[in-house]
């Protein structure tokens, strides 16, 4: 079983890291606030996929349409900042697994913990529909989210070769449910 304290805990714990931003941190975050996206903010999460990734993995506005309004059960959250979408996330259950579809925050607002308050809302969601296990895909040349994802439990279980559009190589991960008395 997961440890639903446990998790959450490692996730606050990364944003403990860095002494030096925690002043900064704690005046993004105050102001920060989360909730589920709307259907017309797609091109702010579009806008954010090609801010981070350079676009080069950005998803085209039929590919969200189709999530947020497919039939499996899905959530999608955006960190509003004073009025401005600067980052989501995204989670979709298949079966008893929960697949992390996005996690993006704008690099002017990374290393501020938005990225783990958003990962934190999923992982509470994932929680709450008793899957067993977590997976998602990460460029491998994408260190920050790895290490973010490794924190909390994720281990690497394949490298798949020129998975996105632009050749780069993807790390699929996987985080198991932990057997009741571990």
């Amino acid at each position: 079983m997961w440890k639903k304290s446990e998790l959450l805990q490692k996730v606050k714990d990364v944003i403990k890291k860095d002494p030096f931003m925690i002043q900064d941190t704690v005046a993004v975050l105050t102001q920060v606030s989360y909730r589920e996206v709307r259907l017309d903010e797609i091109k702010s999460l579009q806008a954010i996929q090609k801010a981070v990734y350079q676009d080069r993995s950005s998803w085209s506005r039929y590919a969200f349409l189709a999530e947020l309004n497919g039939n499996k059960p899905i959530k999608y959250i955006v960190a509003d900042y004073r009025g401005t979408i600067i980052g989501f996330g995204g989670i979709r259950i298949e079966d008893s697994n929960a697949h992390i579809t996005n996690l993006a925050v704008l690099p002017d607002y990374q290393g501020n913990g938005i990225g783990s308050n958003l990962l934190e809302q999923l992982l509470v969601f994932a929680e709450n529909c008793e899957v067993q296990t977590l997976s998602l895909e990460v460029r491998t040349s994408n260190d920050k989210a790895q290490r973010l994802y490794k924190t909390i439990g994720f281990n690497v279980t394949k490298t798949e070769p020129n998975y996105y559009r632009d050749g780069e190589d993807a790390y699929f991960m996987r985080l198991d449910k932990r057997v009741q008395g571990e």
